[in-house]
């Protein structure tokens, strides 16, 4: 489709929503608990809410709008109007994002910010985007707990974060944070069903066990989905899921000057595999709708467990806080998939994951006049052994093995403010990373592997290696606040996404064994951006932009062949990443709020070193590719519509609109996914007196065929990792 059409499509859809919005269909915002009809409609009226954010890592939150980064935030309060459920849902508020699945297996999370991310479930292929969760950065894509109950907070930060949170932010970096127990005993329990059928049921109990010294919590979540798809070869449903997590949380707060948070978790998830769908070459997938054939339903096990220490430490030296966070986590995933998605056995993939890491974090952060400082140690190590078992048109290999990582850095951030207007940023990072590899690889035509699934070992190795790859990555910012609302910012500052070895299946074209080593990717990004509340604090209106250079860009190339599907790491060419991003809201009375964003992600590639396409030569077909996940236009449309219908009642109406331009599986842009048009929708009625909140709801009403992934599998046919269409459900809700 050309960018013409595409256009004209987005202003469609643009004028569709505004239509929806200005008759009040639009989306929620209420309180909750027993406060008054009088206090709300206050809140209502007092102006848009700042959202305190710990992004920058100071020695106090910042409110979001003060805070020079392109980010989007969601706070408790709108955590819990906005009714989202996973993260995804959360990925329609802000541009630029792409947070969910890739669908090659389940509970694997594929985040991408800017046009950067991996779509590979490849555990070896480093993320472009840093998840944090309670400050402890995931190492392992499996198991990421992707619920939104029992979370307190929410960053989405766009762009290099490289200075302070450190590798594989190249992207962004996505920092989640889980509730804390508070002062006052609370009970908080929600039950839903929906479209599936598919069952959920979580509560959370907490406040204080010991006066205010001693605080806990735990929350408990269960949801049991029955399978959204019927397979009409299998004669049944298929996506069949059981999922569960519990999460406690202690704080010890003896004095005002120190805390220790402890926070485990525990949880589990059962079921058939990553639903697939045949798709042969030349017909549209939307044309397929959701019909699934695959003669395998596959299966799921996967088991996550984790704990975190958080502690903090007020001192006198600069007003300033110690922090030591310090966490462990281990994964382990086995599942089946059928990738071909069609009747017959051709590509079948069984794979198994045992994961294990441990990080800390010790900083300080405290302000000497006109300077605020933060200074920080961190050290992080990481285990995994991987072993993938394919069936492919009738050939049986297991290949694997097992990659040991442990990272340290020393890093710094200053800001100096040199008036009450301008202020200036200065900061850097030291990082040194090794990483030791042990790998059991066949190529496509060779013998059955030297790995074994059923026992978790791989023997006679193919490849033994070890590398320690050193990186500085500094950032320089100068920010400028003409008032108290308003903020202009401009930055320039380095990411690294780390080197390492492909855990999977390595060969050349001419199906000779290769070296799986590869290097790091290095990306400077510059950004100009304006965070403004104009108009008495009833509309906000930011906005960014930006351009990257980025050399060494690593690409995850897939070959399909009559024998095998093989796959290995390159540092395939260098990158220019350009585009911008803007977010709007308004309030237009107490009652009616309308938001609104878009983002543009323009990539150009740069010195190719390798033939991305297969054509046998590197010219301007290769120039012209564009990477996988890179989607160049999306944009939200929404609102809120609240009212009282009764004392201490509110109803809340909702919709949103959410665009998003197609985008490829593969380097070779042979396997483009479709557009994505999702429109929501959400009624609540709220009754604070009782604590009580009854909701119904629609997710992809317009029945809209999603894929996150597809992958080629034959000349003739692929398989396309499927998202569910149109679901309808009901929730309710009790605080007390």
């Amino acid at each position: 489709m050309s960018s013409k059409w595409n256009l004209l499509n987005v202003g469609q859809h643009a004028l569709v929503c505004a239509i929806l919005a200005s008759s009040g269909f639009s989306v929620t915002a209420h309180a909750q608990g027993a406060a008054s009809a009088a206090a709300d409609d206050a809140r209502r009226s007092a102006g848009l809410e700042d959202i305190v954010v710990t992004a920058q890592k100071k020695s106090r939150g910042e409110k979001l709008q003060d805070v020079p980064i392109a980010a989007t935030a969601l706070g408790p309060a709108q955590l819990a109007e906005t009714h989202f459920q996973s993260l995804p849902d959360i990925a329609t508020r802000a541009p630029g994002v792409m947070l969910g699945t890739n669908g090659l297996a389940v509970g694997f999370a594929s985040f991408n910010l800017r046009g950067l991310g991996t779509s590979s479930g490849n555990p070896s292929s480093e993320t472009a985007t840093g998840v944090f969760i309670d400050g402890v950065y995931v190492g392992s894509q499996y198991g990421t707990n992707l619920e939104t109950f029992d979370l307190e907070g929410v960053e989405i930060l766009r762009g290099p974060q490289g200075t302070l949170q450190g590798r594989n932010v190249t992207g962004g970096a996505v920092l989640i944070r889980t509730r804390r127990p508070t002062d006052k005993f609370e009970v908080n329990a929600q039950a839903s069903i929906q479209t599936g059928p598919e069952y959920n049921i979580a509560a959370s109990v907490g406040g204080p066990i010991l006066g205010d010294a001693v605080k806990a919590k735990v929350a408990g979540y269960y949801n049991k989905d029955e399978g959204w798809y019927h397979n009409s070869f299998l004669n049944r449903k298929v996506g069949e899921l059981r999922t569960w997590f519990v999460r406690p949380t202690l704080v010890i707060e003896p004095s005002s000057g120190f805390s220790q948070t402890f926070i485990g978790e525990i949880g589990k998830t059962r079921g058939d595999g990553a639903v697939f769908q045949q798709v042969p070459v030349g017909a549209g997938v939307e044309s397929q709708g959701f019909r699934i054939t695959a003669n395998e339903p596959g299966f799921t096990i996967l088991d996550w467990e984790s704990a975190t220490s958080e502690t903090n430490i007020n001192v006198p030296f600069g007003d300033g806080v110690i922090t030591n966070i310090a966490g462990y986590r281990h994964v382990f995933n086995e599942s089946l998939a059928d990738i071909d998605g069609g009747p017959t056995n051709f590509f079948n993939s069984h794979i198994g994951l045992r994961q294990k890491q441990f990080s800390e974090e010790l900083r300080y952060a405290g302000t000497f006049g006109k300077v605020e400082a933060t200074v920080g140690l961190y050290y992080f190590w990481q285990k995994y052994l991987y072993i993938e078992a394919r069936d492919f048109n009738g050939r049986h290999r297991e290949y694997g093995g097992t990659i040991k990582q442990s990272a340290y850095a020393i890093f710094s951030q200053l800001e100096y403010h040199a008036s009450d207007k301008l202020s200036l940023v200065l900061g850097g990072r030291y990082s040194s990373e090794k990483k030791d590899a042990v790998l059991s690889y066949q190529v496509a035509t060779g013998p059955g592997g030297n790995c074994n699934i059923a026992i978790y070992q791989c023997v006679n190795p193919d490849f033994v290696g070890s590398k320690r790859w050193p990186s500085f990555t500094p950032k320089f910012g100068v920010n400028y606040k003409p008032d108290d609302d308003v903020l202009i910012y401009a930055t320039a500052s380095k990411g690294v996404r780390s080197g390492g070895y492909n855990v999977r299946q390595q060969a050349n074209r001419d199906g000779s064994p290769s070296i799986p080593e590869y290097d790091p990717e290095v990306q400077w990004s510059y950004e100009a951006g304006l965070k403004s509340d104009l108009f008495d604090r009833k509309v906000r209106f930011n906005f960014a932009a930006f351009f990257s250079d980025v050399k060494k860009l690593q690409r995850d190339i897939v070959l399909t062949q009559l024998v095998g599907v093989t796959q290995f790491t390159k540092n395939a060419t260098d990158a220019n990443i350009y585009g911008f991003e803007s977010e709007l809201t308004l309030i237009l009375n107490s009652h009616f709020r309308v938001n609104a964003n878009v983002g543009y992600v323009g990539i150009d590639y740069k010195n190719v070193q390798y033939d991305l396409n297969n054509d046998g030569v590197i010219n301007g077909l290769d120039y012209a590719l564009k990477p996988t996940r890179a989607a160049p236009w999306n944009y939200n449309i929404g609102g809120t519509y609240t009212t009282d219908v009764a004392d201490n009642a509110h109803l809340t109406g909702t919709v949103n609109f959410s665009y998003r331009d197609r985008n490829f599986s593969d380097d070779a842009n042979l396997n483009p996914t479709s557009t994505v048009n999702n429109l929501t929708a959400n009624l609540t009625l709220s009754l604070p007196k009782t604590g009580l909140e009854v909701s119904v709801y629609g997710k992809n009403i317009l029945n809209d065929g999603q894929e996150p992934f597809i992958l080629p599998v034959t000349a003739q046919n692929r398989g396309r990792a499927m998202a569910e269409g149109r679901t309808v459900g009901a929730q309710v809700k009790y605080h007390f």
